[in-house]
C-alpha cells in the first residue's frame, strides 16, 4: 500500500504585497472608562463582535442563523455564541483577568478603512510591567473566521503564560461535544442554544512567536469543564516582542449540519493561508467595497466622515456569504430589543445601497427570502389568503415571529416590498435568468395574494384591516397601500406576457378597479389616526428613527434648500455617535430606557439610499439606463456635488456625478 505524504505549504509574511490605504476614518478612544461607553462593532457578514476594552478578555458575539429560546417571552430569538479568541495573560500571581486595578487602557482605534481594532493596554504587575498590542479583525473573505494577535513587551527578564480559551460558561445552553483535538486545532466545541433551536460549532488554534518556550499544554484530560484551554509558558528577556496569534472560526448548524466539525476545517484552511495572507485579503475585500463609498462635496467638513461611517458599519454587517437577511441592528445584538428578528428595514432602507455598491451582498439577502418561500406561503394560509405573504418580523425559517404583544398586527405591506426588491434586483443587474427564475415566483405570489386579500364591495376593491405602522392602528384603504398593490398587479401582469406565459384576469381586474382614496376627509376617515407624537419641530422629529432623512427628500422637492440642510444636520446629531461613528435608533430626545441602543442600520442605511438614489433621483427600472436618471438635481444648501467613483450596473461598473442645478444625474 503507498504511503501518502502530505506537505504543508507556509506563507512567507514578505511575500505578502503591501496595499494602498483608502481614505477612511480612523476613530480612536483615549479616556477610559467612558460614560455610556458601547462596546467596538466589528462584523463581516457571518460573525458580529462586541468588544470591550480589553477585546481579548471576552466578546459578544453572534452568528449569523444562530437562534435559540428567549428566556424573556418564550420566542425564537438572535443567541449569542462562544468567543473563540478569548485570552488571558498570567505574570506571577497576577492575572490580567482579575486585576483590573492593575491595568490601564490606553487607547482604542476602529480603523474603518479596513475593519480592523487595535488596543493599547499596560499591565503594571508585580514583577514586571508590560505593555500589550492587540489587534482583532474578521476576515470578510474567510467569514467563519475571527483572527487576534497580542503582542507583548517587557521591562525586564521574566516568565509568563499566555492562556488561549474558549470559555461558554454562563451562556444560555449546553455543551453536545467537547475534544482538544491533536488536528490543525487547539480544541472543538459544539454549543447548543437554548431549547436546541440551533447550534454552533466553535475552534481555534494559536500559536506563540518570539521568546523561549518553556511548556505548552492543554486541558484534555477530560470533558468534566466546557472550557477549551491552550497554555503557553515562555521567558522572555527585557524588550524582547512576544506575540500570540489566535486564529477562531464560527460555523452555525444553518449551514453545515456538523459544525463542530467544519469549524475545525475552517480553523486548518486559515492556517494553510497564514495570519498574514488573511489580513492582506480582508484589506483587499475593504479596498474593492470603499471604491462605491459616495463623496458629498458640501460646506460641512465633517459630514464625510459621518458617510464613512454609515458605510462601514452597513458593509460590515452583510456580504455574498451572509446565510440570513440583515435585521436593523445587525449581528450587533442578540437577545433583547428586536431578537435580531429580519423586518422590512432591510427591503426598504438597506438593500438599495447594496443593491448598488456590493450586488452580491445584496443578492445572499434575497436568496433569504426566496428559500424561505415555503414559509410565506404558509403564512398567507394562516391568514386565509393565498399566494405568498412575507411576515413582518422573519426569523431562521421564514415564519411569523413577532413578539407577543403585537399579535395579530402582520405589517402585510411587507410583501410588496420584498417583490419591489426582487424587480429592482433584476433591473439594476440585467439578470434576466434571476428575473424569471428567483422574481417571477415572488411577484406571482404576492399578486395572487393581493387579489385574495381585497374585499369586493360598492366602492371598488378595498383592502381593510391593514396594519401600516407600529401604532398598531386599524386601517383601511391607505391610499400608499393600495397604490402599491395596483402598481405591483400592473408589473405582474406585464412579467407574464415577457415570459408568454397566461395572466389571470383578476389581476389586472383587481389593479383597474381597487379604490384609492383622495379626498382628505375620507383619508382621514378610514386610515391609522395620526402621529401619537403631535406635530414636531425639526429637532424634536430627528430624534425619532430614521425621521430626518425622509424629511430632507421632502424639503429637496419642495425646494426648501436651507430646510433640508437643517434635517441633514438634524439627523446626524440625533443618531450619530462620534466615539466610534456608530448609529443609534432612537435620538437623545427619545432616548431612554430600552430605546437607548446604537448600532442601528436602518440610520445609516437610509442615509445611504438617499445619498445614492434620493437626491440623484436615480429611479431603476426595467427601461434603459439612461432613463433611469431624467430629473434635475436638487440637493441641499451647501451641497455641491455627490460623487461615487464605482457603482455596479447590469454587471458593468460605472460613476455616479450628481451636481446641484444639472438637468439629471450623470452615469459613464
Amino acid at each position: 500500500m503507498q504511503n501518502w505524504t502530505y506537505i504543508e505549504r507556509e506563507m512567507h509574511e514578505d511575500k505578502i504585497p503591501e496595499l494602498p490605504r483608502p481614505e477612511a476614518p480612523v476613530f480612536k478612544v483615549s479616556e477610559f472608562p467612558l460614560r455610556n461607553r458601547r462596546r467596538v462593532y466589528l462584523a463581516n457578514g457571518v460573525i458580529g463582535l462586541r468588544l470591550p476594552a480589553i477585546p481579548f478578555l471576552g466578546a459578544d458575539v453572534a452568528v449569523s442563523g444562530l437562534v435559540g429560546r428567549s428566556i424573556a417571552d418564550g420566542m425564537e430569538t438572535a443567541a449569542p455564541a462562544p468567543y473563540p479568541c478569548q485570552a488571558d495573560i498570567i505574570v506571577g500571581h497576577d492575572r490580567l483577568s482579575k486585576r483590573p486595578d492593575l491595568v490601564t487602557v490606553k487607547d482604542q482605534s476602529l480603523d474603518m478603512a479596513w475593519g480592523e481594532l487595535s488596543t493599547h493596554i499596560a499591565f503594571a504587575a508585580s514583577s514586571t510591567k508590560m505593555e500589550i498590542e492587540t489587534l482583532t479583525f474578521v476576515p470578510r473573505t474567510l467569514p467563519t473566521a475571527i483572527c487576534q494577535e497580542i503582542a507583548v513587551t517587557t521591562d525586564r527578564d521574566c516568565e509568563f503564560q499566555f492562556e488561549a480559551m474558549i470559555d461558554p460558561r454562563g451562556l444560555p445552553g449546553r455543551c453536545r461535544e467537547r475534544r482538544m483535538t491533536h488536528s490543525k486545532a487547539d480544541a472543538v466545541l459544539w454549543w447548543e442554544t437554548r431549547n436546541a433551536l440551533a447550534s454552533v460549532g466553535a475552534s481555534f488554534q494559536a500559536s506563540i512567536e518570539g521568546g523561549e518556550m518553556l511548556a505548552s499544554t492543554q486541558n484534555d484530560w477530560g470533558n468534566e469543564s466546557e472550557l477549551c484551554l491552550r497554555v503557553f509558558k515562555v521567558r522572555v528577556i527585557a524588550g524582547q516582542r512576544v506575540v500570540l496569534r489566535q486564529i477562531g472560526a464560527l460555523v452555525p448548524s444553518l449551514l453545515h449540519t456538523e459544525p463542530h466539525w467544519q469549524a475545525l476545517r475552517m480553523v486548518a484552511y486559515a492556517k494553510y493561508q497564514g495570519f498574514g495572507r488573511l489580513r492582506h485579503d480582508n484589506r483587499a475585500a475593504w479596498n474593492e467595497l470603499w471604491l462605491g463609498r459616495p463623496w458629498v462635496r458640501c460646506a460641512d467638513a465633517g459630514f464625510q466622515r459621518v458617510v464613512d461611517s454609515a458605510f462601514f458599519y452597513l458593509h460590515s454587517s452583510v456580504q455574498a456569504c451572509t446565510p440570513g437577511s440583515l435585521p436593523p441592528f445587525g449581528l450587533s445584538r442578540t437577545e433583547g430589543y428586536y431578537n435580531g428578528h429580519v423586518f422590512i428595514d432591510h427591503e426598504g432602507f438597506m438593500f438599495p445601497p447594496l443593491l448598488l455598491t456590493a450586488p452580491d451582498a445584496a443578492r445572499a439577502t434575497l436568496d433569504y427570502r426566496t428559500r424561505r418561500l415555503p414559509m410565506a406561503r404558509m403564512n398567507a394560509f394562516c391568514q386565509g389568503t393565498r399566494g405568498i405573504m412575507f411576515p413582518w418580523q422573519s426569523g431562521l425559517c421564514g415564519d411569523e415571529i413577532t413578539r407577543p404583544h403585537a399579535t395579530g398586527c402582520v405589517m402585510e405591506f411587507s410583501t410588496p416590498a420584498v417583490a419591489e426588491a426582487f424587480l429592482q434586483y433584476a433591473h439594476a443587474t440585467g439578470d434576466t435568468l434571476f428575473l424569471r427564475e428567483d422574481a417571477w415566483p415572488v411577484v406571482r405570489g404576492a399578486a395572487d395574494w393581493i387579489c385574495s386579500r381585497v374585499t369586493m364591495t360598492a366602492r371598488g376593491y378595498e383592502v381593510r384591516n391593514i396594519t401600516t405602522s407600529e401604532t398598531f392602528e386599524n386601517t383601511h384603504n391607505d391610499p400608499s397601500i393600495n397604490e402599491g398593490f395596483a402598481k405591483l398587479l400592473r408589473t405582474a401582469v406585464g412579467l407574464a406576457g415577457q415570459f408568454n406565459l397566461p395572466a389571470p384576469a383578476r389581476w389586472s381586474e383587481v389593479a383597474d378597479n381597487i379604490l384609492i382614496l383622495s379626498d382628505p376627509a375620507d383619508i382621514a376617515n378610514e386610515t391609522a389616526a395620526a402621529d401619537p407624537h403631535g406635530k414636531l419641530s425639526v429637532t424634536e422629529a430627528a430624534n425619532l428613527p430614521f425621521g430626518s432623512w425622509a424629511e430632507v427628500i421632502s424639503a429637496v422637492r419642495s425646494g426648501d434648500r436651507d430646510l433640508a440642510a437643517e434635517h441633514v444636520r438634524a439627523g446626524v446629531g440625533a443618531h450619530w455617535q462620534p466615539d466610534f461613528g456608530g448609529w443609534r435608533e432612537y435620538g437623545q430626545y427619545w432616548n431612554h430606557g430600552e430605546f437607548d441602543m446604537d448600532c442601528f442600520l436602518t440610520n445609516p442605511g437610509y442615509l445611504l439610499r438617499i445619498l445614492l438614489l434620493d437626491l440623484p433621483r436615480f429611479d431603476i427600472g426595467a427601461g434603459p439606463v439612461e432613463s433611469w436618471c431624467s430629473e434635475p438635481v436638487v440637493l441641499p444648501s451647501g451641497w455641491e456635488e455627490i460623487e461615487v467613483e464605482r457603482i455596479w450596473i447590469r454587471g458593468r461598473p460605472a460613476r455616479l456625478s450628481a451636481k446641484h442645478g444639472d438637468s439629471h444625474t450623470k452615469i459613464k
